[in-house]
């Protein structure tokens, strides 16, 4: 029988610190090649100098070595769920930041996070709660979100299923063909990536607990002839409703999901996106 092992959270800094400015990782980006970690001010800063890594030395590319590095979430939530006070001070610098310097029009198009209004229990830590999210077409890029011209699908989801589960979910109940692009997001001009999962976007974007998670999707049709326009597909019509799980909204109705609890351990918690048949067990249509 395995045991527990015992870890002092200092015994963990050579980890979630920052070799270049020795502080813990603020918008952790990591590099490709070796994978160290790096604060993302420090790093971009660094790579104006040098092409290569500050801690190996490892090679990256000669002219553009910011193809090399990437942001790394995974890490940054450790890191704010390993320290809640350092996410608590960083909301605080970047709400006083904004306050003196910026303009409010400019705050309008930055998440949440980066305007500093995450609440401090964004990164709690808890586990074992299914997520209220609604998934919501739409059928003109150019409208605005809140246009729901196709019912919206309600479902409780775990907090580690990814987007990449949710295309899944989506091209196969509504029998998309294969090139077909999904494009999901949650804000305008901000397509998710697949890895991003339901606690990422709970963290980047602001939630209103006692009302679903919002996420919007569009079917996208490849450009025909060389042409560069998308043709975006209605499904609201010709499709066997019996499919999609569509539900009215009942205003009566509570979608509180209660106290939202994430992954205790984010190292250990990886659905790998083929495996979408596991992970609906763990969805549940409301």
């Amino acid at each position: 029988m395995f045991g527990f092992i015992n870890h002092r959270v200092k015994d963990l800094n050579e980890f979630v610190k920052c070799n270049l400015c020795y502080g813990y990782l603020i918008d952790a980006t990591t590099i490709i090649e070796c994978m160290h970690s790096f604060c993302k001010t420090c790093i971009m800063k660094h790579l104006e100098d040098f092409n290569t890594c500050p801690t190996c030395d490892c090679q990256l590319h000669e002219t553009k070595p910011y193809l090399d590095v990437k942001t790394d979430k995974v890490l940054q939530s450790i890191v704010y769920q390993l320290y809640p006070s350092v996410f608590k001070d960083e909301m605080k610098r970047r709400r006083e930041f904004h306050s003196n310097y910026k303009v409010k029009s400019e705050l309008c198009h930055l998440s949440p996070e980066k305007r500093g209004e995450v609440p401090v229990d964004a990164y709690s830590g808890l586990e074992d709660d299914l997520i209220s999210v609604e998934l919501i077409m739409r059928n003109d890029l150019s409208s605005p979100l809140n246009s729901m011209e196709t019912p919206p699908i309600y479902m409780l989801c775990p907090s580690i299923l990814t987007m990449g589960h949710l295309s899944k979910f989506l091209t196969q109940k509504f029998q998309v063909s294969s090139n077909t692009k999904l494009c999901i997001f949650c804000v305008p001009n901000d397509e998710l990536d697949e890895k991003y999962s339901i606690m990422d976007i709970l963290c980047t974007y602001q939630w209103n607990k006692q009302h679903p998670l919002s996420i919007y999707y569009s079917f996208i049709t490849p450009p025909i002839n060389g042409s560069s326009n998308h043709k975006l597909i209605n499904l609201a019509n010709g499709v066997d409703e019996k499919n999609l799980f569509f539900l009215t909204r009942d205003k009566s109705k509570s979608y509180s999901s209660g106290k939202t609890h994430f992954i205790k351990n984010r190292l250990r918690s990886s659905l790998k996106s083929d495996v979408l048949t596991n992970v609906s067990k763990s969805m549940k249509i409301i």
